[in-house]
């Protein structure tokens, strides 16, 4: 675990999901330097799979997640599931290219 940085951050566990391992070492890299803990998947499959392995001290409190992925779960799809199993975590979906998955003018996408 890295150092944190004075005055900013946190400690609370963070699920960085990104099928780009160049933009999953980035976002981790900045978030343990900002003093969080990070779980890193490169799906939403794989994101699935760690959490269930996680201990109940340790679940993530943010999911930070690419919306735009493979294996057939999107960051939709992901904080839905997450949702479930973990009611209290915040959703952060970010997205270089979102085509249509937003789902403008649609309530699809309205609630994970």
């Amino acid at each position: 675990m890295r150092r944190r940085a004075r005055g900013r951050g946190g400690r609370e566990p963070i699920l960085v999901v990104d099928d780009r391992p160049e933009i999953l070492h980035v976002a981790k890299s900045l978030l343990e330097e900002l003093g969080y803990d990070v779980l890193s998947a490169s799906s939403g499959v794989d994101a699935i799979q760690r959490v269930e392995m996680l201990g109940s001290d340790v679940r993530p409190a943010l999911l930070f997640s690419d919306v735009i992925m493979p294996c057939g779960m999107n960051g939709f799809m992901l904080a839905r599931r997450l949702r479930q199993q973990l009611p209290r975590i915040k959703v952060l979906l970010t997205a270089g290219y979102a085509g249509d998955v937003l789902g403008v003018g649609s309530e699809s996408n309205s609630a994970f």
